[in-house]
């Protein structure tokens, strides 16, 4: 049998497979039995869970964007949550837990996950990294360690899978996955086709697919380190198939469930569920550790909150959602210092507030507003 680096050997050969998962990416490492040439590849393919007993993982995350502007549902958006450069996720990888309901309303309890693993991954600029320029058009790419990088774009109409790279192999999507829609609010649904077509250990591989998107629920999340409010759920099925040198084929469908709050870059919850015609049903569940940025402010906001625009120089609109009544709005600096204080009426709707930003100086600041039961909302505002 000949090994994918040219020389010959009896042993079987393995199989290393990159898998994007939305929001991370798994290098797997198989065995093959002997005698069964047509699996005797470096196949990337994209999946949700593996057997750990087989598994190497390197995760990155696809954060999703967040905007809240009322108490009950959240709407996403590029602005206020997208995959920035320098963002670092701590995540923990855990046994697969039932979604719950859909609607607006619920209260889904993960309290019991654990922790089988613990992954932390960086964003990057593109051309930071390998074969960078190759995934045209990635606004970010994530180190998921190991020289696992994902590439994702993102814009006003949405959050694109570009592609991934790792063992010197680049999985382009010249037919890029959209993996979010903006804005998206609870009901909000997309469906998108997309292709990509590269070589892996000498093997042509053509990989095309289906993703539809639904926000199916809004309510609130219960988490091991805490319960967090105004949570919006958004549900993605993927249907796809790849052909591997016109040797065989493998079909797959993945259900993923992610759970969003405002304020934090990526899922606070994400739950998958795979299966293949190459493998039995695999899950998996991923939580967001406390520490990770934007978790202790959402841990406090139950009041929905939007800033934008963000960055802003002379003027921002504050929108946000209460029961009603008397609201106090409060801009405090990087020291804590609070340097803007306004009585707001709130009729129990969704209100916006125009903020005048002539009497601050560039820097970074907090907007926090709070109703008369002491609820509050949070955001963080540059000023340029």
């Amino acid at each position: 049998m000949c090994h994918p680096n040219g020389k010959q050997t009896d042993e079987p050969i393995p199989q290393y497979r990159f898998l994007p998962r939305n929001d991370r990416y798994q290098l797997l490492i198989n065995k093959h039995q002997p005698g069964r040439s047509n699996d005797s590849y470096i196949l990337l393919h994209h999946k949700h869970q593996t057997d750990r007993s087989m598994t190497i993982r390197y995760t990155a995350t696809i954060p999703m964007f967040l905007i809240g502007i009322c108490t009950t549902a959240q709407t996403l958006d590029q602005g206020n949550n997208g995959p920035v450069v320098g963002d670092e996720f701590i995540q923990h990888q855990s046994d697969y837990m039932d979604p719950g309901p859909a609607g607006a309303g619920q209260t889904w309890n993960f309290a019991a996950l654990q922790t089988d693993e613990t992954l932390t991954t960086t964003g990057v600029m593109p051309t930071a990294a390998p074969n960078g320029a190759a995934f045209t058009g990635a606004t970010v790419a994530f180190d998921a360690g190991g020289g696992a990088y994902l590439f994702l774009k993102n814009s006003v109409t949405g959050l694109e899978n570009v592609g991934a790279y790792a063992l010197s192999i680049s999985l382009v999507y010249q037919d890029p996955e959209q993996i979010m829609k903006y804005p998206c609010a609870l009901n909000t649904t997309w469906t998108d086709s997309w292709s990509s077509n590269f070589t892996s250990g000498g093997f042509p591989v053509a990989r095309s697919g289906t993703s539809t998107g639904l926000a199916d629920g809004s309510g609130t999340l219960i988490t091991p380190y805490g319960t967090i409010s105004n949570v919006l759920r958004v549900k993605l099925h993927q249907v796809y198939t790849d052909n591997i040198g016109g040797l065989m084929t493998v079909n797959y469908d993945a259900v993923n469930y992610y759970y969003y709050k405002p304020g934090v870059h990526m899922a606070l919850v994400q739950l998958s569920n795979l299966t293949s015609s190459a493998s039995t049903p695999q899950t998996y569940a991923t939580w967001l550790d406390e520490a990770s940025v934007g978790i202790q402010e959402a841990l406090r906001n139950t009041i929905g909150l939007d800033v934008f625009p963000n960055p802003a120089t002379d003027q921002v609109s504050v929108v946000f959602g209460s029961p009603g009544g008397t609201i106090t709005l409060e801009v405090t600096d990087g020291t804590g210092r609070v340097v803007v204080v306004d009585q707001l009426r709130s009729n129990g709707a969704i209100t916006r507030h125009d903020l005048d930003l002539a009497r601050l100086t560039p820097g970074l600041y907090q907007v926090r507003v709070t109703d008369a039961k002491g609820n509050q909302g949070v955001k963080r505002l540059v000023v340029q």
